[in-house]
């Protein structure tokens, strides 16, 4: 190797060493000096505290643990939030205190230094991370203690938890370890309010006091409403309620939670910017009282009632949801968040730990409307009694009904898609076209051509599906009618315009809707619920459907012919020949000329066709009745009558036949290029039922001339022809 490339090797090797010195030096420092993450905390100090009490001290805060108060030894850090808490009047940072237990039996001392003013009252904050129904997830939430001024710092009492039953199971397990956690910070700035009755305590900035009292008025009237429906406030022994305003997301009205204190401590939130919004503050007092109300039905433990998601979550919003009409102030209330969830309870039952109970609740609204219309509204206090037994919520729901959920489903849907339950908002009848339309579950008939439609899903238990169809096609037949057939399923049927929802009929398997074109040039569209009414918990079977729409133009009858040919054994009398005499011949008997339309009558699958004619040889009157399997399709004769009198006009003579018979074998082909014609050649006997003449003639000697069938033999034939309009 030269030594010019010796030294420029030396040269490179050199600078791309610097170069990746200088890349790991720039990398430790930017490791050693990148911020804390927002919303992370720091830990400040921990300590371990244990029967003999003690305290957790900072220059900042001091949390002081009596004697006794803990059971065991417990390690308990403190950090610093890194959240905004929605205080605009905060005076301190927002500590994080964990891994105290779940069970302390004397009260704790917080201390904490404030920086700024003190105006109007001080509080010490003191937030849980809770499950809140409302928002259907975690988060921190705050009620507020009064505090005391001390040398620059706040201090205030932190009450001992409840015992109200511990036990673990499989809806009560707790998160890290079991152990508690809450936060802390000082405000000021804030005034409180107890409502006259003393069942609520609002605490809240100054400049809202106006909206504040009517708030306390508000939270009054819910307390008197859900008392007079029967519900009972005795398992909570601790009043007011503590309800805190402050800023919420700006979605937020505001919501109740579950606190890990127990059933005394449960308490409120309301957003400070929509204090002004008198109309739905009132609503969202009443809705979000009612979560606290049922937390008291609640059979589990306060530290999982405070933590996770209720397996009855989806009854507790339906109820709030339904119970907003007592506080909407306008008759027709229609929640806001059912009308967008309404056609949640297609998707079918769901137990509280599914995704979208909350969702699933809000559209069940409407059956807890249904529920308290049938029962009255004391029905759900019975209802949230069972919950509190230990029953799950649809077996709960059955134990009170007259019939269970399963067969109370098909009256439910009828009230729910007829409108009779809720009717506004954009919840009006339109919405079932529309909602088909989204699942392209719409048939449009536009032409001739149009007339089958195949539908395959599934549904799950107590799930349901529409579908709408509509005709756009002006030469229509005027006697169209609309076939559904869905084998082992039931389903309802309506006519919808833009508003009305008529139900016409309900059942199983095949229905059949008659003037459909009439009813569609009316205005009305059809619209089909399909519905799955199996209940098995925990709802997670799905059953398949076909469903056939057809569109269907009845055969209207323009004329009938009828005959029968045979032979048989006549008796023959005449006194002035002699004795009766017998003797064998081929006959027939029939219609002779044909029945038309006018003497025609249809009833379900049988056509009768009666015809009284005179001529000026004779009277006739005639009355043929043929029973199809099904007249819709019309190809098997399941029976057929006859039955014909003749009496002549210038003599006095009558004639009569009868024919009776039943599933003869018919050969059907077509006749001409509108009918049909039905022939049975062969034996006879088996088929006929019954077959009859006689002749009876008064001579001018008032004697009598009589021929009657005694027999016939067994090869014949049986004939219909009918001719289609």
């Amino acid at each position: 190797m030269s030594k010019k490339i010796t030294l420029f090797v030396k040269f490179i090797s050199m600078n791309l060493l610097l170069l990746l010195l200088t890349v790991l030096l720039f990398q430790t420092c930017s490791d050693d000096n990148s911020p804390t993450e927002p919303g992370v905390a720091s830990t400040l100090a921990e300590t371990t505290i244990g029967t003999g009490g003690g305290t957790l001290t900072t220059d900042e805060l001091e949390l002081n643990v009596p004697i006794g108060a803990f059971a065991g030894d417990t390690k308990i850090s403190l950090s610093v939030e890194k959240e905004d808490a929605g205080f605009d009047n905060a005076l301190s940072k927002e500590y994080k205190f964990e891994g105290l237990p779940q069970t302390f039996t004397k009260p704790l001392t917080i201390k904490m230094k404030y920086n700024g003013d003190l105006t109007d009252n001080s509080y010490i904050a003191i937030g849980e991370d809770t499950f809140v129904k409302s928002l259907d997830g975690e988060t921190t939430s705050y009620r507020l203690i009064s505090a005391r001024d001390s040398s620059g710092y706040l201090v205030a009492t932190i009450p001992p938890t409840s015992d109200n039953g511990l036990f673990k199971g499989s809806s009560n397990t707790s998160l890290n370890g079991d152990d508690v956690a809450f936060s802390a910070l000082a405000i000021a700035g804030y005034v409180s309010y107890t409502s006259p009755n003393g069942h609520f305590k609002i605490s809240f900035p100054s400049s809202v006091i106006t909206q504040a009292y009517d708030l306390s008025d508000y939270l009054e009237a819910a307390y008197t409403k859900f008392q007079s429906l029967g519900f009972s406030y005795s398992r909570r022994t601790k009043w007011p309620i503590e309800v805190t305003v402050k800023r919420l997301e700006s979605s937020v009205y505001g919501y109740s939670m579950n606190s890990m204190w127990g059933d005394n401590y449960g308490y409120m939130e309301f957003n400070f910017d929509k204090m002004g919004n008198a109309v739905d503050m009132k609503v969202t007092a009443g809705h979000e009282f009612f979560h606290l109300v049922q937390s008291l039905y609640d059979p589990r433990n306060r530290f999982s009632k405070a933590k996770f998601k209720s397996p009855h979550l989806w009854l507790d919003e339906a109820s709030s949801v339904w119970s907003e009409e007592f506080f909407g102030g306008t008759s027709g209330y229609v929640s806001s968040v059912f009308d967008i969830n309404a056609y949640e309870i297609l998707k079918g039952a769901k137990d509280g730990s599914s995704d979208n109970a909350q969702s699933y609740g809000y559209g069940m609204a409407s059956f807890i409307k249904y529920l308290t219309k049938e029962k009255g509204d004391d029905a759900l206090v019975d209802v949230y009694d069972e919950i509190y037994a230990g029953k799950e919520v649809f077996s709960a729901i059955s134990s009170v009904l007259p019939v269970n959920v399963s067969f109370s489903w098909n009256s439910y849907l009828k009230k729910l898609f007829s409108f009779s339950l809720y009717n506004g908002g954009s919840f009006r009848p339109p919405t079932l076209l529309s909602t088909a339309r989204l699942k392209k579950h719409n048939f449009i008939v536009k032409s001739a051509d149009d007339t089958l439609k195949t539908y395959k899903a599934s549904l799950s238990d107590l799930g349901s599906t529409l579908f709408s169809i509509k005709n756009e096609f002006d030469k229509l037949n005027s006697a169209a009618e609309l076939e559904f057939t869905c084998k082992g399923w039931n389903f309802q049927i309506y006519k919808v315009n833009s508003v009305e929802s008529k139900f016409l009929v309900s059942g199983k398997d095949t229905l059949t809707l008659k003037d459909f074109k009439k009813i569609a040039d009316k205005g009305y569209q059809i619209a089909v619920a399909l519905y799955n009414d199996d209940m098995n918990s925990p709802y997670a079977t799905t059953k398949d459907y076909e469903m056939e729409i057809r569109v269907k133009t009845p055969k209207g009858i323009k004329w009938i012919y009828f005959d029968i040919g045979y032979s048989g054994t006549f008796n023959y009398s005449d006194p002035a020949i002699g004795p009766p005499t017998e003797s064998e011949r081929e006959a027939s008997m029939g219609t002779y000329e044909i029945i038309w339309s006018k003497d025609i009558q249809i009833n379900g699958n049988t056509i009768i066709a009666y015809q009284d004619t005179t001529d000026q040889y004779s009277h006739v009157i005639t009355k043929l009745q043929i029973e199809f399997e099904d007249i819709k399709n019309p190809v098997n004769i399941v029976s057929f009558s006859f039955e014909q009198t003749k009496s002549s006009v210038s003599f006095n003579l009558v004639e009569t036949y009868a024919a009776s018979g039943a599933n003869a074998p018919f050969l059907m082909e077509d006749y001409g290029n509108a009918g049909s014609r039905f022939e049975y050649e062969g034996n006879i006997t088996s088929y006929l039922t019954n077959l009859q003449y006689s002749y009876v003639m008064v001579k001018s000697d008032n004697d009598l001339f009589t021929q009657e069938l005694l027999s016939y033999k067994s090869d014949g034939i049986i004939q219909f022809i009918i001719e289609y309009q």
